[in-house]
């Protein structure tokens, strides 16, 4: 049995709740993009203690998302539904409710008012169709979205809890926990709780066969494992008469699941590997330049996606070419004829090269080759090599090295990964 089975087949025996998915959109019917809000939803479900009797998928045309919606209701006690909340014509879905439960829509003031406000934040006009999302069937709960402009509505018809919830996975998944927790919380008349560790480094197979079975297979508290890209998010939900006692059967979990996988987490919670390299640098005062060749520029664009990053980070360059690893960066052009551009040697180079010429404490380097050929003829698809270095902070450059076989952004972006986290790694200790 699988550690995906194994969580499974716990969860249906905690909460046998009747739930089902809908998502609604042309797109996802035309399969013109994945639809992975489904896959998404289920997963949190399952971290909830909840499982999804049925999954279905509806396109925007008004009386099929009524019918899927009516049908919910006679089955279900819990209903999700994503897609269609937005400001344009095909999205329908909330007025396909409103019809679908007989209920008026009515304008809300307060949504009304953070729509107009968002967009003149941002210096664009509001268009009168951003406006149809403050309409809202009668009667209905708001969910907040902190991640856009379509708020979620919470309505309950007969026996069944309907949540919908806006289509974009960006903003779905800054809602979903808390709707679903607001659901599950009261059909159980208590509470419940989740927290979840970070992973890299190690795939979700291995981490199963390191965890004993009194911890993954427990009831309560529920433990999941939810594979991400490249990642593996371990997460523990409890539930219990209030907070306090759900985080009081959580944290030895944690603890001891910490101690066991160790130097492969990497953090808790909303922590992404850029974060956690960057706390890293930022708590001990250090600073870093960067040196790209096969990730282009990945690492430098990721740290910057964190706010305060201008506080370690100095800047990049991306020496794509062997003529700018030599001409921008240093590298001797005897070790890059000798030993080539995609190696440990060039690797080292490239970090102290960085931290030289941006005067920083660290510089990191990224070299490799991403595929689909050996560009040079030497080197090998699939392998990269990282190197840090910080001179007078760690005694000596370190360098690593990885070999995949996937596809060539696959490689890239996994290289990106490996380079941040070996950041936390070196740096955590000294």
């Amino acid at each position: 049995m699988t550690a995906r089975d194994a969580c499974c087949d716990t969860v249906a025996r905690v909460n046998r709740m009747k739930t089902e998915i809908i998502t609604v959109g042309n797109e996802l019917i035309s399969g013109c993009i994945d639809d992975t809000n489904q896959t998404y939803i289920s997963k949190h479900l399952a971290a909830a203690g909840i499982m999804p009797m049925r999954r279905s998928t509806v396109g925007d045309v008004a009386s099929d998302v009524v019918d899927v919606i009516r049908k919910a209701a006679e089955r279900s006690e819990f209903v999700i539904v994503t897609g269609g909340l937005g400001p344009t014509a095909d999205d329908i879905t909330i007025e396909a409710a409103a019809t679908a439960f007989g209920l008026e829509l009515e304008v809300d003031a307060n949504i009304e008012a953070r729509i107009k406000k968002f967009f003149e934040k941002v210096g664009i006009p509001c268009a009168e169709g951003a406006l149809r999302q403050a309409r809202i069937p009668r009667g209905a709960e708001i969910i907040r979205n902190p991640a856009g402009t379509a708020p979620g509505v919470k309505l309950t018809y007969k026996n069944a809890v309907f949540i919908f919830l806006p289509g974009v996975p960006r903003e779905l998944h800054s809602m979903l926990d808390t709707a679903i927790s607001s659901v599950v919380s009261s059909k159980k008349g208590g509470a419940i709780l989740s927290r979840s560790i970070k992973v890299f480094g190690i795939g979700e197979s291995n981490l199963e066969a390191m965890l004993p079975d009194r911890i993954t297979k427990a009831k309560n508290p529920l433990f999941s494992f939810l594979p991400k890209r490249f990642e593996v998010e371990l997460r523990i939900t409890a539930m219990a008469d209030s907070e306090e006692k759900c985080e009081a059967l959580i944290s030895p979990v944690i603890e001891e699941v910490k101690t066991i996988v160790g130097e492969y987490v990497y953090g808790e919670g909303d922590d992404t590997l850029e974060t956690v390299a960057f706390k890293t640098l930022s708590d001990k005062n250090l600073t870093i330049a960067l040196a790209e060749s096969c990730t282009a520029g990945m690492v430098c664009g990721r740290f910057a996606s964190t706010p305060g990053a201008s506080s370690v980070l100095r800047g990049g360059i991306v020496a794509y070419s062997v003529e700018i690893k030599n001409k921008v960066l240093g590298v001797p052009i005897e070790l890059l004829e000798e030993f080539g551009p995609v190696s440990e040697q060039c690797a080292i180079s490239m970090a102290e090269k960085a931290a030289t010429l941006m005067n920083t404490n660290v510089g990191l380097s990224v070299t490799g080759n991403a595929g689909p050929t050996s560009g040079d003829g030497k080197s090998e698809v699939g392998r990269f090599y990282i190197a840090l270095a910080a001179p007078g902070v760690i005694k000596d450059t370190i360098c690593i090295t990885r070999k995949m076989s996937r596809s060539r952004n696959d490689i890239r972006e996994v290289a990106s990964s490996a380079a941040l986290d070996l950041i936390r790694r070196t740096l955590k200790t000294i």
